[in-house]
């Protein structure tokens, strides 16, 4: 969408892949109408693709100023965690919660990383190992790196 002064905000659905997206007015809506003061008047629906058993849902929402691109975004699928890429940034999360305590890996081609579904105030090592296919990242228990309250860890390659 794009706002009268040229304000863009910008989504892209990351998974599941091969969802189904339309976006219909809010006119009419009897069962759910907008609230007060809302200026949105169209509902994006993201679908997953008939015969998903179970289905996993990310987007990436992203606001601009008028003139500017959004940055580009890539998914992550690696063995028990899935994330995203958005510009220098790379979130990931395990598939299934509290999988990722035990420490997981991945491929990325940027520098900052986030960390998620590790045990809060547990440590754990993270290391870069460049490859053809980006920087793989492997995150495994008893290390220097200290996940936060929320079983967190920020961390950068450099």
């Amino acid at each position: 969408m794009t706002t009268a002064s040229g304000q863009t905000l910008t989504t892209e659905t990351v998974l599941p892949v091969g969802a189904q997206i339309s976006v219909s007015p809010l006119v009419d809506e009897v069962s759910s109408p907008p609230a007060n003061l809302e200026p949105m008047r169209y509902r994006l629906q993201v679908s997953a693709p008939e015969g998903m058993g179970t289905a996993r849902f990310l987007h990436v929402l992203q606001g601009g100023d008028a003139g500017t691109t959004p940055q580009a975004v890539g998914g992550i699928d690696s063995a028990g965690v899935q994330g995203v890429m958005v510009g220098t940034m790379a979130v990931v999360f395990p598939v299934e919660l509290g999988a990722g305590v035990g420490g997981y890996s991945y491929f990325a081609s940027v520098p900052e990383h986030i960390l998620t579904g590790l045990t809060p105030g547990a440590g754990y090592t993270v290391s870069f190992v460049p490859s053809a296919d980006g920087l793989q990242v492997v995150v495994t228990p008893n290390g220097s790196f200290i996940a936060d309250s929320g079983g967190v860890i920020y961390t950068v390659f450099e």
